[in-house]
């Protein structure tokens, strides 16, 4: 599934007004865990577990990935038989509404995909001369460029970005 969860607003929040991703759709249920898969009271941080007939049945030959991430539901007011660890952190505030917080991994999102900056990091410190790499996002929005600061044993190779497949 990509979107489980929606929240309709009218005219656009004032600039600096917290929006929330809304509630699940139907057929679909949310739990936010702790690290113990407990549900957590409203207001607390937690992992956004997802349920229902929009799970899908894992990841195309990944089965190490599939374990990890859907797991069986032990929550009899949950739907499914499954529930999809999305990895996202949330929370439920006190106007019922579910408010994203963050990640529970260094997953990025980049003009509008998901991205594992350590992926690109390792591929970085994979090129002779690179002992260390971090990729991060610089701007905001449409002006946002993917960046890496890179720390190197010597001068870099003038054809650094054709050895990576980056322009």
């Amino acid at each position: 599934s990509i979107g489980s969860v929606f929240h309709h607003f009218g005219p656009p929040p004032p600039v600096g007004v917290e929006v929330p991703i809304g509630l699940p759709i139907d057929n679909t249920s949310v739990v936010l865990v702790d690290d113990q898969l407990r549900p957590v009271p409203p207001e607390t941080t937690g992992e956004l577990l997802i349920g229902g007939d929009c799970v899908g049945l894992g990841y195309l030959a990944d089965s190490d990935r599939t374990a990890r991430s859907f797991i069986a539901n032990p929550f009899s007011d949950v739907l499914g038989e499954r529930l999809y660890r999305t990895g996202d952190l949330g929370q439920f505030r006190d106007d019922g509404l579910l408010y994203f917080i963050g990640r529970r991994d260094d997953q990025m999102k980049f003009r509008g995909v998901r991205i594992e900056p350590t992926e690109i990091e390792n591929v970085l410190t994979d090129v002779p001369g690179i002992l260390d790499a971090k990729v991060l996002i610089d701007g905001n929005l449409d002006q946002a460029q993917l960046v890496a600061a890179l720390v190197s044993d010597g001068p870099l190779p003038h054809d650094l970005a054709g050895r990576i497949g980056a322009t």
